[in-house]
């Protein structure tokens, strides 16, 4: 496994978590059972898969406990709060896992007869059910996806933030190329605007940056002097569009709605490879339990495939960029 993939798999399993926290939140409102255990029961089974496959048997096992637990309230077609709050606890500790923390988790057979002195025990890493819920209540509205701004001019960072905000994007503005590049290691936006002009570290320094930490995420260069030439070498860098100045808001809502588009199905390519990996883990065990051999290196073999090109892709991105 790559850096790259590794990286990948660390953002898609805070994804995960934030998923089945969703789900539990929604029964902590009291939504119905049914309709929220999908949401739940596939991002445990996600992440057991996914760490199966990343060799992380603590975890695996965390996780395969959880899925079991919550699978057999299926039946029964309800939770209360005691048993939310147990498997929020459960979310934690597997968060922790991930990191490489020591969890004191209390396992549980049963989620009947749950005590408040169990669910204490349980907390691994303490968060507030409320907390949690005043976080979801903040991001809604701007469900859409993430944007990127980077301008050291404070009013276009207002005016672009404002068109995007209105066609509810969740924003984040920076007025430094540096500071965009360190948040871009923590969070994993679907597009990034830049100015090309800018002191220090300009718009094109950025983008080269930006594709050694990301190579599939949408860059789109925003500047007021874009000549026929300055865009056939914009192109040499992997740009996927350009905004001129002074703004036309309708230009800008329509280059955004298609970046959106194009990272939604990067996203979504990149999710449907890595689920197949991640439950290839169980299949494995089953396959060879089963004595079907020739089946399992057959998929070994295409799921190697799959990840050499995913691995030459990205390496001839980062080659191509080198070149300029």
């Amino acid at each position: 496994m790559n850096d790259e993939i590794i990286e990948e798999f660390m953002i898609e399993a805070a994804e995960m978590f934030e998923s089945a926290e969703e789900g539990f939140l929604n029964l902590e409102r009291g939504e119905d059972f049914n309709s929220n255990f999908n949401l739940i029961f596939r991002a445990f089974h996600s992440l057991k898969g996914a760490a199966g496959m990343f060799g992380l048997q603590d975890l695996q096992g965390h996780m395969h406990k959880l899925e079991s637990l919550f699978e057999a309230q299926k039946s029964k077609g309800l939770m209360d709060k005691k048993q939310v709050d147990y498997f929020l606890a459960g979310i934690d500790a597997a968060k922790a896992l991930l990191e490489g923390k020591p969890v004191h988790f209390v396992h549980q057979d049963s989620l009947e007869n749950l005590s408040e002195a169990i669910i204490k025990e349980t907390k691994a890493v303490a968060h507030a059910v409320e907390e949690k819920l005043e976080q979801k209540k903040f991001n809604n509205g701007k469900t859409r996806g993430l944007v990127f701004i980077v301008d050291d001019e404070e009013d276009i960072l207002d005016i672009l933030d404002a068109y995007l905000s209105s066609i509810h994007f969740q924003v984040q503005t920076f007025q430094r190329a540096e500071d965009a590049l360190a948040a871009l290691k923590e969070h994993a936006p679907d597009m990034v605007l830049t100015d090309l002009t800018m002191p220090k570290m300009d718009g094109i320094k950025l983008a080269k940056e930006i594709r050694l930490i990301n190579s599939n995420v949408p860059i789109i260069m925003v500047s007021g002097n874009l000549s026929k030439e300055k865009v056939l070498e914009l192109l040499c860098y992997d740009i996927f569009g350009f905004i001129e100045k002074p703004f036309n808001e309708s230009a800008i809502v329509e280059i955004c709605e298609r970046a959106f588009d194009l990272s939604q199905l990067n996203n979504l390519l990149s999710k449907s490879i890595n689920y197949i990996l991640y439950q290839f883990s169980d299949l494995d065990s089953y396959l060879k339990s089963v004595g079907k051999e020739n089946i399992r290196l057959s998929l070994k073999e295409e799921l190697k495939t799959i990840i050499r090109i995913q691995n030459e892709l990205a390496e001839k991105k980062k080659r191509k960029l080198s070149d300029y």
